[in-house]
């Protein structure tokens, strides 16, 4: 209803090709409503009819109707399927304590149990790109082989 009667589009006329460049040629934005109406093939009988129907429609009503159809059929599948799944009940645990998350078992904290802190060493630049290329002068393209 809504598309036929109320929603107007273009229909493509001609379409020419020159090359890559493609032109195309619109008719004037109509409903398919008032193309039956402008259509000599169609009878007086049905344009009758369908100006009827027209004059008894409110487009209005029929937005507010579309935008409330889906709501309509949740509540349908809702009271033919009810939940089947209970409420989940959120735990009840308590906070941790500010010192309980590094202790372990014996009491220790998790510094004094590895053997204290130990510094990470630190790598110069050329002994890093050493790693990653090799010595100087052998760096090998992507395509080569090892």
């Amino acid at each position: 209803m809504q598309t036929n009667f109320f929603t107007p589009s273009q229909k493509l006329v001609d379409k020419h090709r020159e090359g890559a460049k493609v032109t195309k040629r619109y008719d004037t934005a109509a409903t398919p409503y008032q193309r039956v109406l402008a259509d000599p093939a169609v009878s007086k009988k049905t344009k009758t009819a369908l100006t009827w129907q027209y004059q008894g429609l409110n487009p209005a009503q029929i937005r507010r109707d579309m935008l409330d159809f889906p709501d309509q059929l949740l509540n349908l599948v809702r009271a033919k399927h009810p939940p089947t799944r209970l409420p989940v009940k959120p735990p009840t645990a308590t906070r941790a304590k500010s010192d309980e998350a590094t202790k372990d078992r014996s009491g220790a904290s998790r510094r004094e149990a590895t053997g204290g802190y130990r510094p990470r060493t630190s790598t110069s630049v050329q002994s890093c790109s050493t790693m990653v290329f090799g010595p100087l002068g052998s760096h090998r393209g992507p395509n080569d082989l090892v």
